[in-house]
């Protein structure tokens, strides 16, 4: 069947796992014999296995934050603009991990980064279950992150590279996707049963405990030599970032303002829900919950539409979807009704993310892609940490309240970045 994508972008080469596209593109063509143990289903599905187990675990763990919120300010007697330090504490983590990604590949290979990142994972939600002083506990959230960044960048690179690629990747990010609407379902039943939040955290040490067991299993021949083997005959282009310099600094801002929306949301949406309309801890965590299952369902249609309609209005289309629901969610006083709308806000930002990462792709040679995206989404978790930041500091001196103010400029000037970034004629 031919393909209806429009005509003006290269999907050449994109491994974005929920665009509905099941083709499978091995970018490493050389080194058959330290690949073979990716090619073959037998190898692979324990791995995809391990690493879904690993990503529910994750997603369990980002999307508690914001109900948990309400109980670690109470516990550590603490103001929104302090609790936000987490936020700081965890993305640092992220971007440390990251940055050192490569190195402890070619060291210990993709075995070395599964035992690492679950050690790390296990180690800080250890130190969290036992209520430490907050300062630990910050440290305890850098442990996390550091865990975070080692398995997102880590195993989503090596997802890009086996047979099924975009199946593979649909499978892992759906499970994180799954993780973080469990999440907030979790915190608000054990605070309904009464028990304190570092129960929370024994349960995600049961989980993470799997990830540690699972992981290194899955991946006990990914060694070193292994790794180092698979990249002997990789491509050598002499194409820099700079070469892709425009569309690679257009899609970093549109991830900044795009990765804030998302986590300030996330972050605060809980805090909004009980502080402002006084809505009981159960509903206010399952309005975090709608917000992430909204998202899922929203990445999930994107797919299905860009192959029938053109990628620049879809996402237009979106954002301008976006801004009446939130304003209908600004007004509601009506429990139920802002639990839908909160998920209505998630579905519209939820194509943004795999959006980003197309038209990047679209814009850039093959042999930058994977750096010009792992730039972009590097900037984009700064924005991750310093838009809940900023609305922390905001929150504490005139309201929770202006949660939707900073929202609704952040997706006027995300659908502004997007008109530029999207444009073909420069």
């Amino acid at each position: 069947m031919p393909s209806t994508r429009p005509e003006e972008f290269d999907y050449t080469g994109v491994h974005e796992p929920l665009l509905g596209d099941d083709r499978s593109v091995d970018v490493q063509t050389g080194s058959d014999e330290a690949l073979k143990n990716d090619i073959s289903p037998e190898s692979v599905i324990p791995k995809v296995v391990a690493v879904m187990i690993c990503f529910v675990s994750v997603g369990i763990f980002t999307g508690s934050v914001g109900a948990l919120i309400p109980s670690l300010e109470t516990y550590y007697n603490i103001q929104d603009a302090k609790v936000t330090l987490i936020l700081i504490m965890s993305v640092a983590g992220y971007l440390i991990g990251a940055a050192n990604l490569d190195s402890i590949h070619l060291l210990t290979g993709r075995r070395g980064v599964a035992l690492i990142a679950a050690s790390l994972h296990v180690l800080g939600i250890a130190i969290l279950a036992t209520k430490p002083t907050y300062a630990i506990a910050l440290l305890a959230y850098f442990c996390c992150g550091m865990g975070t960044g080692c398995v997102d960048a880590g195993f989503c690179a090596w997802a890009a590279n086996v047979h099924h690629a975009n199946a593979v990747q649909g499978s892992i990010h759906g499970a994180f996707s799954v993780g973080c609407v469990v999440g907030p379902i979790i915190v608000a039943a054990l605070e309904k049963a009464g028990l304190e939040w570092n129960v929370f955290y024994m349960v995600m040490l049961g989980t993470f405990s799997i990830e540690l067991c699972a992981l290194p299993l899955a991946f006990r021949r990914d060694n070193g030599p292994t790794y180092r083997a698979s990249r002997l005959d990789e491509t050598r282009a002499k194409v820099t970032l700079a070469d892709g310099k425009r569309p690679i600094i257009y899609c970093a801002l549109f991830y900044l303002c795009y990765v804030g929306i998302e986590t300030s949301l996330s972050t605060w949406l809980v805090t909004l829900m009980s502080r402002s309309r006084e809505s009981s801890t159960y509903v206010a965590a399952l309005t975090s919950s709608m917000f992430w299952g909204g998202m899922a369902i929203g990445r999930f249609t994107l797919g299905p539409l860009a192959r029938a309609a053109n990628l620049r209005l879809i996402v237009i289309v979106y954002i301008l979807l976006s801004l009446p629901v939130q304003l209908f969610f600004r007004f509601s006083l009506n429990g139920g009704l802002s639990l839908a709308l909160a998920g209505g806000i998630g579905f519209s930002f939820g194509p943004m993310f795999p959006a980003g990462v197309l038209m990047l792709s679209s814009q850039l040679p093959k042999s930058l892609q994977v750096r010009g995206c792992s730039v972009a989404a590097s900037v984009g978790q700064i924005g991750g940490a310093g838009a809940p930041f900023l609305l922390g500091l905001v929150a504490q001196s005139l309201g929770i309240e202006r949660l939707l103010d900073l929202v609704l400029v952040m997706t006027i000037l995300l659908l502004v970045i997007w008109l530029r970034f999207s444009r073909r004629d420069e």
